[in-house]
């Protein structure tokens, strides 16, 4: 039953088309309200999700006019031939009824129900599974910790030394990995027999990376190492730079250097004006060329900045802080790590190279036009310098030049001080060689001094090795380590019980590796053991320990699962968001109707507004009565167009209009104002069309222009006719 337009208290015409314009169907408080509009709502909302077949669905009648008017085809309702197969059609094929048929909005309803769709059922997760072999776990001995992956959840050194059985160790495991895992119960670890199961029930991957450490027995750990290597046990490295003078205008222009083993290259730092800004400014930058890891930070601390490596990968070496020309701040590297144990001390710093250039009779027209030379091991050949007209621009021309040429690092500098340059390299990487300087009108430029390279002291390869608890019956079963660059085969240690015995063992081992060379000694201090190496190769690298005769875990079978799979297709009357729009289409069809029961041309104006975009081709437009009444209208075509051949009824019409001007907001609203204006004028009182839309289906001329009149269907025919296919 249509809801009385009186009740929307719309005037008609265009003032009525532009109250509509800029209101909503439930902007009409009154519209909205209603009880019939209300409870067909609710009935909707209530059977749809029920109806799984669209032959369940039609069975319906109340329904079934709900949703055909929300659709806009009231003439289709109890054509239940004909809706059955629009609705079960497979819209992904041409020959399906509703991509037959010419108005597009069959398609539409059939593609938005998907009873004809392929419909693909949820398949569950297959569980991801993993079992790891127990033996030999008792009191006395037990499993240290554990560290792996399994479910796509990752835990690292879980402390198992309190676990005594395999039932303790599952029961520590689980809990670790259930907490990773967000505290979610996916995950559990049992024990079957001598081995545990484990199992992620989301099957979301297989066991990785699984690794159990055995607690019984001696153990040995490398406390200290002088080239500090990664992977090692031990304090950060760290270094500490005084920075004085910063502030607004008097900055450090850039910094190069390197710490950690990550070296950064002229990084600019003219925008930091306070310590904490050039600290924050420094740690991004040292952690960007570190892969994005966060090891290495810088803090500021009083006038200090303070670096730290948390993987005690080395100290700061080569820092270099330049200062813009006309003064600034100043930086300088005061200690850094010597050890893994993270001992500062006094940086050893580079004695800097200097030289020193005078230049004479430079005046205009008395230039000097190039310059080659090397300082601080930089070579340059024939930079252009006839531009320079004073001392202080020739210093900044050959400044910029060395600074290039050494990859933008700060570390060599030239000054102008009276007519002298004045060349330092921060570094000492070494003085002035082989400088020319090509001169014209008696300009004349003579060395006068330099100094030689100086040479970074290198400090001993050293390393210490902490042993305890060696003695009969706790030994340590093997060794495999690498120290200056040699690497002996796994070191059979198991049969030793004292230090000493162990200093002798190691130290014949690392020798043999080292082609008999005697370099390398390894020396017993008490419970420690001393590494040397006189040819300062570098100090010690992932040392491991194994324990003899202790628990093992071994991880024997691992499936990876599959996590589920959602359910895809079918029917979409189950979906709470497709009950919505149905819900809005249909408050959109009343209230069109509604309207119309006022004014047929404001109510076919709304439907064209929304239906006009979507269509593509002008057979749909024909095939719908009331698109075809307002282009006609529009076009000022008479009524009596209709009957004309639909062939040439498109052919007329693509001489008037471009189709593709509906899909623009303002030429389709343009075209309907014209319409509701036109229509206007010649509407009457009464509307001739109380019931709804009388058919969307347009007689069709099939006669291919010849007039038969045999070959014609009218709406109601040409329906019938589908009810039958």
């Amino acid at each position: 039953m249509t809801i009385s337009g009186a009740i929307l208290g719309l005037p008609k015409g265009t003032a009525g088309w532009r109250l509509l314009q800029t209101k909503q169907p439930a902007d009409f408080a009154a519209f909205s309200k209603d009880p019939t509009l209300k409870s067909d709502i609710a009935y909707l909302r209530a059977k749809l999700p029920t109806k799984l077949t669209a032959k369940s669905l039609l069975a319906d009648p109340r329904l079934q006019k709900i949703v055909l008017s929300a659709y806009r085809l009231d003439a289709q309702v109890g054509m239940n031939g004909l809706m059955e197969k629009v609705l079960n059609s497979d819209v992904t094929s041409s020959a399906s009824l509703a991509v037959k048929m010419s108005n597009a909005i069959y398609k539409q309803i059939a593609t938005d129900f998907n009873y004809g769709g392929i419909a693909v059922p949820a398949i569950p997760a297959v569980p991801s599974t993993a079992k790891v072999a127990i033996e030999g776990l008792n009191v006395q001995k037990t499993i240290a910790r554990f560290s792996g992956s399994f479910g796509g959840v990752t835990v690292r050194e879980v402390d198992t030394s309190e676990a005594t059985s395999p039932k303790e160790l599952a029961a520590t495991l689980q809990a670790a990995l259930r907490t990773a895992d967000g505290y979610r119960g996916d995950i559990s670890v049992k024990v079957f027999g001598d081995s545990l199961v484990f199992t992620d029930a989301k099957g979301r991957g297989a066991a990785k990376n699984f690794t159990f450490g055995a607690v019984t027995g001696a153990t040995g750990s490398l406390v200290t190492d002088s080239a500090v290597s990664a992977g090692l046990l031990g304090q950060p490295s760290k270094a500490k730079v005084t920075v004085n003078g910063l502030k607004e205008g008097q900055t450090i222009g850039n910094f190069s250097g390197t710490f950690g083993g990550i070296t950064l290259t002229a990084v600019d730092t003219s925008g930091a004006t306070f310590r904490p800004k050039l600290a924050a400014e420094l740690q991004a930058a040292f952690r960007k060329a570190d892969g994005g890891r966060s090891d290495i930070s810088v803090t500021a601390n009083g006038s200090e900045l303070i670096f730290t490596d948390a993987k005690a990968r080395g100290g700061a070496k080569a820092f270099s802080f330049d200062t813009p020309p006309g003064g600034g701040a100043t930086a300088s590297l005061t200690e850094t790590t010597v050890d893994t144990g993270g001992v500062l001390a006094p940086a050893v710093l580079p004695t800097p190279s200097v030289a020193s250039l005078a230049v004479n009779g430079f005046q205009p027209g008395q230039a000097l036009n190039s310059f080659s030379g090397t300082f601080g091991g930089v070579t340059l050949k024939a930079v252009n310098t006839s531009a320079a007209t004073n001392w202080k621009e020739l210093a900044a021309t050959l400044q910029s030049a060395f600074r290039a040429a050494a990859g933008g690092r700060a570390d060599i500098s030239v000054t102008a001080y009276g007519h002298s340059l004045t060349f330092t390299d921060s570094q000492g990487k070494g003085g002035a060689s082989g400088f020319k300087l090509d001169t014209s009108g008696g300009a004349t430029a003579t060395l006068t001094g330099t100094t030689p390279a100086t040479v970074t002291p290198t400090v001993d390869s050293t390393a210490t090795l902490a042993i305890s608890g060696l003695g009969v019956g706790q030994t340590i079963g093997s060794i495999v380590g690498t120290y200056a660059g040699v690497t002996p085969p796994e070191i059979d240690t198991s049969a030793i019980t004292t230090v000493a015995d162990l200093a002798t063992a190691l130290q014949t081992a690392f020798r043999t590796a080292d082609k008999g060379a005697t370099d390398i000694s390894v020396t017993a201090s008490g419970n420690t053991l001393v590494f040397a190496d006189v040819r300062k190769r570098g100090g010690a690298a992932s040392f491991s320990f194994e324990q003899p005769n202790g628990p093992t875990a071994t991880l024997i079978s691992t499936t990876s699962g599959n996590p589920p799979t959602a359910a895809t297709g079918g029917p979409q009357v189950t979906s709470s968001s497709f009950v919505d729009q149905l819900v809005t289409r249909y408050t959109q069809a009343q209230f069109e109707q509604s309207v119309g029961d006022m004014s047929q041309s404001l109510r076919r104006a709304l439907y064209a507004k929304t239906a006009l975009p979507k269509v593509t081709n002008w057979y749909s437009v024909i095939a719908d009565q009331n698109l075809g009444a307002v282009v006609r209208s529009t076009l000022d075509l008479p009524d009596s167009f209709g009957s004309v051949p639909v062939d040439q009824q498109v052919t007329l019409l693509k001489s008037r209009m471009n189709i593709a001007d509906f899909k623009n907001p303002a030429k389709l609203q343009k075209l309907l104002d014209t319409y509701v204006a036109k229509a206007s004028a010649t509407e009457t009182s009464t509307v001739n069309d109380p019931s709804g839309l009388l058919s969307l289906v347009q007689p069709i001329d099939l006669s291919g222009g010849n007039g038969s009149t045999s070959d014609s269907f009218s709406g109601a025919s040409s329906a019938a006719l589908f009810a039958l296919l």
